[in-house]
């Protein structure tokens, strides 16, 4: 019997060229990127919406003599804050990079860190030049009040890998500056153990890791303390404490300390987690200013997704009053970092706010109305405020209006093992129906005379 244009060496190349795209599909499983999702996490509130206009100073220096831009990061995506940039003297090219994966990436992506580039020029050493900028942020504070209440419905380690799947081992790495396997950080991973109750949610050990915390590190900074990033190991060293002046001695450091201490024994106790730094905008009786710099981290709690969590906590009164998820002043982050950062020292130094700060509370309106400022000669006017369309935000960008609705950013979902082997065998089946239907077409039966 003859079968046109089929044959068992055909068939045979067919499989096997399935087999080869199965292994290829495995590989770039592999290497593919991760999985985050930039979303309102159920249980947190959004509340005090506020718009500012942020108007910054820089004095740039040359560490040597160069021709490099100078670069300025100033955001990174998320789901409680917005900002744009509104004037700025010299005019910079505005780039997304992601400081994790080491590439430049889209502006809805995620990790994106958006970058101002200035190209000053030639400067020699020790030449310094001003920049002038002018923001324009929209945020809100953040509420976790409903989280704390529904803290048993929380999952466990467990589950988080069940819902992390691959990307669980990225969030929970030892890195260069978490370098949890360190005797100093496993002996207060030992310590917070005991703590922590049998089949512990995610929430019950973040909190012990808080309330070791607040109990046994203190705020401070003295003048020799290095200006640089320690690991959590050389922070937790015995050889590093100091006498309160209550008596006690503790591990002390600022925020940037404070956070790499809590990644380094999250992630140590297995609970994914992440690093924040950014801007902080405090309130109070009608007045706003800017407080600084600050550092703060996420982790993800199962059934809920990634929360904030403050994490420079000097005290229990502290611990008692500020809950994983509360963001109690106005968070914009500028920098996440999940990975091991690689730090060059760049061919700049520069120094913020040299004359003054001035924040303007543009207008406060509530979640479900826009303003559109406009900037003409330093002088703020806000447009007629206007109802948001019913229309769903489907991308993530920095002109979007902060949203309590749920959105989500992939980055190229990881293919799962057990879903190329599913595909693979609907292929598989596929063809062997399509070749036993047309073997049964072009079947030939012969008879004898």
């Amino acid at each position: 019997m003859e079968y046109p244009g089929l044959s068992k060496k055909l068939v045979g190349k067919v499989i096997l060229v399935l087999i080869v795209v199965i292994l290829l599909c495995n590989s770039i499983s592999e290497a593919s990127t991760i999985e985050y999702t930039v979303i309102k996490p159920k249980g947190l509130k959004l509340r005090d919406y506020a718009e500012f206009i942020v108007k910054m100073k820089l004095i740039v220096r040359a560490n040597k003599t160069t021709n490099d831009p100078f670069e300025l990061h100033i955001y990174v995506n998320n789901w409680w804050s917005k900002l744009e940039v509104l004037n700025s003297t010299p005019k910079p090219e505005i780039t997304y990079y992601d400081y994790n994966s080491r590439e430049a990436v889209s502006e809805n992506d995620p990790f994106a860190h958006l970058i101002l580039s200035y190209d000053l020029g030639r400067m020699e050493k020790f030449e310094e030049r001003e920049i002038t900028l002018s923001l324009l942020v929209k945020a809100y504070k953040v509420s976790a009040s409903m989280l704390a209440m529904e803290r048993k419905y929380v999952g466990t380690i467990e589950d988080a890998k069940k819902e992390l799947r691959n990307d669980y081992y990225v969030f929970t790495n030892e890195t260069k500056w978490w370098d949890f396997k360190h005797p100093n950080v496993q002996r207060v991973i030992n310590e917070i153990r005991k703590q922590i109750p049998q089949n512990a949610t995610v929430y019950d050990i973040i909190e012990a890791i808080l309330y070791w915390i607040s109990t046994h590190m203190y705020y401070y900074e003295p003048e020799d303390y290095p200006v640089f990033r320690l690991k959590a190991s050389e922070i937790l060293s015995p050889n590093r404490t100091l006498t309160t002046p209550e008596g006690k001695k503790k591990y002390f450091g600022v925020c940037r300390h404070f956070v790499d201490v809590f990644v380094a024994l999250a992630r140590g106790l297995g609970v994914p987690a992440n690093r924040f730094e950014g801007m902080l905008i405090a309130e109070a009786y009608g007045r706003y200013w800017l407080i600084g710099f600050h550092a703060w981290a996420e982790v993800y709690m199962p059934g809920y997704g990634w929360i904030p969590v403050e994490v420079t906590l000097a005290s229990r009164t502290e611990f008692d009053i500020i809950k994983p998820g509360d963001l109690i002043y106005y968070y914009i982050p500028d920098f996440h970092e999940y990975s091991e950062i690689v730090y060059e020292r760049p061919p700049y130094s520069y120094l913020y706010w040299i004359d003054n700060v001035n924040i303007v509370k543009v207008k406060e309106v509530k979640e479900t109305v826009r303003t559109i400022p406009i900037i003409t000669n330093e002088t703020v006017t806000p447009t007629t405020p206007q109802p948001e369309t019913a229309t769903p935000i489907t991308t993530y960008t920095n002109t979007a209006q902060p949203e309590e609705k749920t959105k989500t950013n992939n980055i190229l979902r990881k293919i799962d093992y057990k879903d190329i082997l599913a595909l693979s065998l609907i292929i598989i089946l596929v063809v062997y129906v399509v070749y036993s239907s047309l073997k049964r077409r072009y079947t030939v039966t012969y008879s004898h005379v």
